[in-house]
């Protein structure tokens, strides 16, 4: 009997890997980190994370998925409930209509088309943020924000991919 409850545990964790590291990044970026900027990073990183197993294992990061962590992300954050939830969903759907496009490519364009597509999300979470607060917030702020999510990128792929070669690759 335990040992089925072992397989069927690992089975479990291994099925929901893209959810756990995500989940794990956004916890790690609310740590109390004694850098200002750092503090205020904790979500953006999960958009790199995202992006990885949206391209490269679509079958275990569905938009229920992305949805939970968004909102879990609202929840720990204590943002307007829906904010985060909104902006990875859209993320998600973004990456969605050019995944095709995407996958078998190298890392640096891959790296490239991932900032590519945080431009825009930067912009839409200042737009976003500017009217919940019903006042223009500094967008340099969010800029700043975006350009440490493009450097950091390759850092959390290659934490992805080892997670992927190590427990999902057939």
């Amino acid at each position: 009997m335990s040992q089925s409850f072992l397989r069927l545990t690992c089975l479990f964790l291994q099925r929901h890997i893209p959810f756990l590291f995500s989940f794990f990044l956004l916890l790690l970026g609310m740590l109390p980190w004694r850098v200002l900027f750092l503090s205020h990073f904790a979500v953006p990183i999960v958009y790199a994370s995202l992006f990885f197993w949206t391209v490269f294992s679509l079958n275990l990061l569905s938009p229920f998925t992305v949805f939970l962590l968004g909102l879990l992300a609202d929840l720990l954050t204590i943002t307007p409930l829906g904010y985060y939830t909104f902006l990875f969903l859209i993320f998600y759907w973004g990456i969605l209509l050019d995944r095709q496009f995407l996958v078998g490519r190298s890392f640096l364009f891959l790296w490239g088309a991932f900032c590519a597509f945080v431009c825009p999300l930067i912009i839409l979470q200042w737009l976003l943020a500017s009217l919940l607060s019903l006042s223009w917030l500094s967008f340099w702020f969010f800029w700043g924000q975006g350009i440490l999510l493009m450097a950091v990128y390759p850092f959390i792929s290659a934490c992805c991919a080892f997670l992927y070669r190590k427990y999902l690759e057939d």
